[in-house]
């Protein structure tokens, strides 16, 4: 074996980093262009009653992705969901204030549970999920809109309405 490698390197010309690669075997590539997937979205408790106080009220998501994992900070914008009251009025989550547990970045099946409050005085009715972003650990995206988290259960909110403003 030394005979050959010194023949390649002294009189073929080849140099020993060359060698090197042809002597590594192939490793098998892969490429993630899929985005992760949003299994199911609830609401707990549903429904939540803010007539006399405020309440917290939990968001779970369960999400897969097929390869890289799901990465649920990967700044600021990656944790974005928007949630519109009957008449319009929204509630934002960011990646700041959608503090996330359970599951790991880089999960391919978990749920993520985020816990947020609906104030007293919140708009009575159906509060539906109108957006969200996910991303894996690729940096695929994931931009889910109204009509499809239509298929979602809605946040049910009990509560005398305050709509006049001051």
């Amino acid at each position: 074996m030394n005979t050959l490698i010194n023949y390649l390197v002294n009189r073929a010309g080849l140099g020993i980093a060359v060698l090197g690669l042809l002597a590594r075997p192939a490793r098998a590539q892969f490429t993630d262009t899929v985005p992760p997937t949003l299994v199911s979205a609830t609401f707990s408790p549903n429904p939540v009653d803010v007539t006399s106080d405020d309440a917290s009220v939990t968001l779970s998501l369960h999400i897969t992705d097929d390869l890289s994992g799901i990465d649920f900070a990967a700044n600021s914008f990656s944790t974005y969901v928007q949630i519109a009251g009957p008449s319009g009025q929204y509630l934002n989550l960011y990646g700041w204030n959608f503090l996330c547990t359970g599951g790991v970045p880089g999960d391919l099946d978990t749920t993520w549970d985020s816990t947020f409050t609906v104030y007293k005085g919140t708009e009575n009715g159906d509060w539906r999920l109108t957006y969200m972003n996910l991303y894996d650990r690729a940096g695929n995206g994931l931009y889910l809109d109204y009509l499809a988290l239509g298929a979602f259960n809605p946040l049910s909110v009990l509560s005398f309405s305050d709509t006049t403003p001051p």
